[in-house]
């Protein structure tokens, strides 16, 4: 049995971003589906499992910032990228910080395109794995140590940690240790 490929949603004003991002996505091995803006992508995330989510900054009514945020807080396992032509105006701390895994400058390469999405891809089936094998106390501190490893940077604590908390069930209060169950 053939593994099920992953659904990439692509969000983008612009017709021909979300052909050409489309094009790129299915040209490295997975599904592509697109939305028009920020309402559009909210409904198929409510009716399709999607594994990540690609979304423009700049669109008219919801921007890309705002959606971010929203899909954070309905769908909080989803991963983001942000990607934007106006590099100066959004910081890749200003992403992450409204929830998005990773961020990309227009115009990308399609092999900047693969690595940022193979990434996630392996991000989201670790955190599945994790999650499903390991026993709760276990999980809270294989994530916790994993995002606090030279390589995370402290903005991608804040993806990690959520994860940790949920597969666990306990509440964390910082470096004061963790409380609940744990």
């Amino acid at each position: 049995m053939a593994a099920e490929k992953e659904r990439i949603l692509i969000v983008d004003d612009e017709e021909s971003i979300r052909e050409l991002v489309s094009k790129i996505v299915t040209h490295i091995g997975y599904e592509a589906i697109v939305a028009r803006n920020g309402q559009e992508a909210l409904g198929i995330l409510r009716n399709k499992p999607i594994s990540i989510m690609i979304t423009d900054m700049k669109m008219p009514e919801m921007d890309g910032l705002e959606l971010t945020k929203v899909t954070r807080s309905e769908f909080p396992d989803l991963h983001i990228i942000c990607m934007t032509a106006h590099g100066a105006a959004y910081s890749y701390t200003d992403v992450v910080a409204c929830g998005a895994s990773d961020y990309i400058t227009k115009p990308f390469t399609i092999d900047e395109m693969r690595a940022k999405l193979n990434r996630a891809i392996r991000e989201k089936n670790l955190i599945r794995d994790i999650t499903q094998t390991a026993r709760p106390v276990e999980v809270y501190f294989h994530f916790e140590r994993f995002a606090r490893t030279a390589n995370s940077s402290h903005c991608h604590q804040g993806i990690y940690l959520p994860h940790a908390r949920r597969a666990c069930g306990c509440r964390h209060r910082g470096s004061e240790g963790v409380s609940g169950h744990c």
